[in-house]
């Protein structure tokens, strides 16, 4: 009996899928199509293997199916957050610096150029505007005149004219405070004579008085606040250590400025200081001790009085916008054969004065304020 072989075919009918549980079919159909998805994928991904009995088996790979480990398609990593301030700050920066760049370039475009462009000067300073005003010349001439009117009649009420007997010691106490007698040997000569003893002690007390009051005079003794007179000795130097670049010119107003605003800062107890006035006074009581004059009543006053008119006329004068300076004549250039220059002369030294207006001093011209007072 033949026997009939049967052949199987080569691709077999996979069977039939079961039956979904209940459970799956009551899943909702979004699941169920999630999981089918998630099969399909799978699938995709797997290898078929015939098994010995010539079954296919599928060996598969597992893919993670929780969604909740993938991040957001729009969520930033830290490293994105980073770059993206990073570049905030730069852009930031970037933008401040364009604006001051285009800030600076108008600016310079509204700044006025060229060469010629005027530019304004800094104003004066206000205290120039305080200064005192120089001296009218007729304030000066009736100070000056009422000092010699004083010390006149200061000679005429306490000395009357008599031997003295004036010694080493007394003579040079004069010779400190009024300097060298203009003519003559000593001073105690020149007092000697009884004519003009009277004339010679006035010129004594006004030559004291006037060295005092003088900022560039080196007597021992000074009616000037002491420490503005050192400085203004100081700064007169005209040696050739301290001259400098500054030209004379220049050097006079600076000296001028420098003494108009120490003037103005004078206290009013630098102006007049009743000790100073007090020594002095005392001073010139001593040397003038051996003529005998009869202190009695107000002689010391009436002197402290001298004393004090001379100080207020030397920092007047100080104050001035040009230096100052006491001409003495002497009898000879009088014409006169005892006169005594009592009371001196006063001019100022200016720059550019014409020649008529006085003699030239040291490149200066002197401009006369009062003349010197000659008695015989």
């Amino acid at each position: 009996m033949a026997m009939e072989e049967r052949q199987e075919p080569a691709n077999p009918t996979p069977p039939a899928s079961p039956p979904p549980t209940p459970a799956e079919s009551s899943k909702p159909a979004g699941e169920t199509r999630a999981e089918g998805a998630a099969t399909s994928s799978s699938m995709g991904l797997s290898t078929t293997s015939l098994t010995p009995e010539g079954t296919s088996s599928l060996n598969s790979t597992a893919i993670p199916t929780n969604t909740s480990d993938v991040a957001p398609p729009h969520a930033l990593t830290v490293g994105q957050a980073v770059g993206v301030g990073i570049g905030s700050a730069i852009a930031g920066a970037l933008l401040v610096l364009v604006a001051a760049l285009i800030f600076l370039f108008k600016k310079r475009r509204n700044t006025p150029r060229g060469r010629h462009h005027h530019i304004e000067s800094p104003p004066d300073l206000a205290a120039l505007d305080h200064l005192a005003q120089p001296l009218a010349h007729e304030t000066i001439r009736r100070d000056m005149r009422s000092l010699q009117t004083g010390i006149k009649n200061f000679v005429d009420n306490y000395f009357h004219p008599e031997q003295a007997i004036i010694d080493a010691v007394g003579e040079a106490k004069i010779a400190a405070l009024a300097g060298e007698p203009p003519e003559g040997p000593s001073w105690s000569d020149a007092l000697g004579n009884l004519s003009l003893q009277p004339l010679i002690i006035r010129a004594i007390i006004s030559r004291s008085l006037f060295t005092m009051i003088h900022p560039l005079s080196d007597g021992d003794w000074t009616l000037l606040p002491p420490d503005f007179k050192g400085a203004y000795q100081s700064l007169n130097d005209t040696g050739p250590s301290s001259r400098g670049s500054i030209d004379t010119s220049q050097r006079n107003q600076l000296l001028s400025l420098w003494r108009r605003i120490s003037g103005h800062l004078l206290s009013s107890h630098d102006r007049l200081d009743q000790s100073q006035v007090e020594s002095v006074a005392a001073e010139l009581a001593t040397a003038l001790a051996p003529l005998r004059p009869r202190q009695t009543g107000n002689y010391h006053s009436v002197l402290r009085g001298l004393v004090t008119s001379a100080t207020r006329l030397g920092v007047s004068l100080f104050e001035q916008p040009h230096e100052w300076q006491v001409v003495w004549k002497t009898a000879s250039s009088h014409g006169t054969k005892h006169g005594v220059a009592v009371f001196p002369g006063l001019v100022f030294l200016v720059e550019g004065q014409p020649s008529g207006k006085g003699q030239g001093f040291e490149g200066m011209e002197r401009l006369r304020v009062c003349k010197v007072v000659v008695e015989e």
